[in-house]
């Protein structure tokens, strides 16, 4: 990952992480992979389940997805964007490839740490014995 940027700036710079609680940050700070691909490698495949998302914190990538047998480009993106956020939070099949087309750094955010800092937080403000769903 890049030298200048934390985990914890990256996952605050992100859209979707940017109004969560400090503390949250740093729980999924904590749970965040660092990860490098490089140029050609595929980071999200069109199909696969999603059981990650991926905030990018370095490169470009490419966003496909095959229509009448051909590969479509759809995007490309960069630092600052999360790739595979829908399929992890709603659990469904990847909707499109997403491929390094230069060197890439990113963090995989496993679904199960983004649950469990929201539930962890939603439990600290529950009164004893309440449920929350």
């Amino acid at each position: 990952m890049a030298a200048t940027m934390t985990t914890l700036d990256a996952l605050r710079a992100a859209p979707l992480f940017a109004e969560l609680p400090e503390e949250d940050l740093r729980r999924l700070a904590e749970m965040a992979q660092s990860m490098s691909l490089a140029q050609g490698e595929l980071l999200l495949r069109e199909g696969d389940p999603g059981d990650s998302m991926y905030v990018v914190v370095s490169g470009e990538l490419d966003v496909t997805k095959l229509s009448g047998g051909n590969e479509v480009q759809l995007a490309r993106v960069g630092a600052g964007t999360i790739q595979g956020e829908m399929s992890a939070i709603e659990g469904r099949p990847r909707s499109a490839s997403v491929r390094a087309i230069t060197a890439v750094d990113v963090l995989k955010v496993p679904r199960r740490s983004f649950g469990s800092a929201r539930s962890s937080r939603a439990s600290e403000r529950s009164p004893p014995g309440s449920r929350t769903s």
